[in-house]
């Protein structure tokens, strides 16, 4: 008898032992089927974020072309802009299409960048055959304004997705109480129930530098005590002297260095290129036209004074100043100078002048040139002009045109800069001004 009680112990023991066992292998399995799971969820949300951040940005650049086809006018132009289109409306769809979304609003944005891209394509190609395509152009504002309120849904969506949202139920009727992405796209179904069946910077900043910087060429090369006097107007703060070394490349420098700043001068001429000043920025204090005031004194007492303001931006508290030289007249886009303020004691930031020193040169004004009401012909019957400047900006790597700026008001409310070439009236840009108490840009 009490042998058969102890065999009935080690009996108990081996059922609790195995029970105990098959608990924690299922626990384990399923600890690990959960972080499976939960890391499968993730990696959903990450992706689902990433292209839908793509959508909107290529929704942001269809919106603009659509814009700038409105007030395009010659075949050269609107070719570029429909090329742009198709190509941002391609990459659209494709980032659409990555979505895990199958909505009706999904697939009615899908078949509207198709069309918007073969909309373009379609007259692209007439214009190729010589066809009118002033007829056109309804059409195109018709999509313009359908494009700028799916804009405004879609960037919606991708800040809510950032912010995280229900994945599990991407295709059920939205619930006013649990959003989640499909929300977005009722919305968007919604916008395009009747659609037609079809920085920064400042202009032309990005297109400044070449291979041989134009100012320095023909210059001697000054002492280094020379170019230390210099960084001394550029930086107050490099009396504080900490390190001190050449640098060689395309534009040869002497820089200054300490704690909290670095200021480059070039060897040949003594120019100043580029200065950092690691400023803690207190509260905001000063306007944009104070702060203007500040890096304007700081170009007069570089002896910088032929100069316009041709753009801002304000971050963090800092606001960058785009400058272009000016001379008789002329604004001379490459010939850039930008100029970073912060607005609480107005302590110069940071200075760039690289622009100016790679493009500045006399230039020889070409003869024979066309007027100012000549070009102005050939502008979209949807623009109405404001002011002309005659301008110099980049036509390629190495290249620059003349060419008379229109300031216009288009039919929507843009502000429009078209370029025309004061030697053979062809359209070389159509910008779009944007304006806000942060910034003024082009786009």
């Amino acid at each position: 008898m009490s042998e058969k009680k102890r065999i009935t112990k080690r009996a108990v023991v081996r059922i609790i032992s195995f029970v105990t066992a098959t608990f924690v292998i299922i626990c384990v399995f399923g600890i690990h089927s959960y972080c499976r799971a939960e890391q499968y969820r993730i990696t959903m949300e990450y992706s689902a974020q990433r292209s839908m951040a793509e959508v909107d940005e290529y929704m942001s650049n269809i919106d603009i072309a659509l814009k700038k086809s409105v007030y395009a006018s010659s075949p050269k132009r609107f070719r570029k802009i429909a090329t742009q289109l198709w190509r941002d409306c391609s990459c659209a769809k494709e980032a659409l299409s990555t979505l895990p979304a199958s909505t009706e609003g999904a697939d009615k944005l899908y078949r509207f960048f198709s069309q918007v891209g073969d909309y373009a394509m379609y007259i692209s190609h007439s214009l190729d055959e010589g066809k009118n395509v002033e007829n056109m152009r309804s059409s195109l504002a018709q999509l313009s304004n359908y494009s700028s309120n799916l804009k405004g849904v879609i960037g919606n969506m991708a800040l809510d997705i950032q912010q995280g949202l229900d994945f599990s139920k991407l295709d059920e009727i939205p619930d006013e109480n649990n959003p989640h992405v499909s929300d977005g796209f009722y919305d968007i179904k919604d916008e395009l129930t009747s659609y037609p069946t079809l920085i920064y910077d400042g202009p032309f900043s990005d297109q400044q530098y070449e291979k041989t910087p134009k100012l320095t060429q023909n210059t001697s090369e000054v002492e280094r005590e020379t170019a230390y006097n210099t960084a001394l107007k550029l930086c107050p703060e490099a009396r504080e002297l900490s390190n001190m070394h050449d640098i060689g490349g395309n534009i040869p420098c002497y820089v200054f260095e300490g704690a909290n700043y670095s200021v480059s001068i070039t060897k040949h001429g003594g120019y100043p290129l580029y200065m950092s000043y690691d400023h803690k920025v207190g509260t905001a204090t000063l306007s944009t036209d104070e702060a203007a005031d500040f890096a304007n004194k700081l170009l007069g007492s570089l002896g910088m004074n032929s100069f316009k303001m041709t753009g801002y931006e304000i971050y963090n508290d800092i606001c960058t100043f785009n400058y272009a030289y000016a001379h008789n007249g002329i604004v001379y886009y490459p010939d850039l100078v930008k100029i970073s303020v912060a607005l609480d004691d107005g302590a110069i930031t940071a200075f760039d002048c690289t622009g100016y020193v790679m493009n500045h040169t006399v230039r020889k004004l070409p003869k024979n040139l066309k007027s100012e009401q000549e070009a102005k012909k050939l502008l979209s019957k949807s623009l109405a002009v404001q002011n002309v400047t005659t301008v110099y900006i980049p036509s390629g790597a190495a290249e620059e045109s003349l060419c008379y700026e229109f300031r216009c008001l288009g039919d929507g409310g843009d502000t429009v800069l078209v370029y025309i070439n004061a030697q053979d009236l062809s359209e070389e840009e159509v910008l779009i001004v944007l304006e806000s108490d942060h910034s003024s840009l082009t786009i």
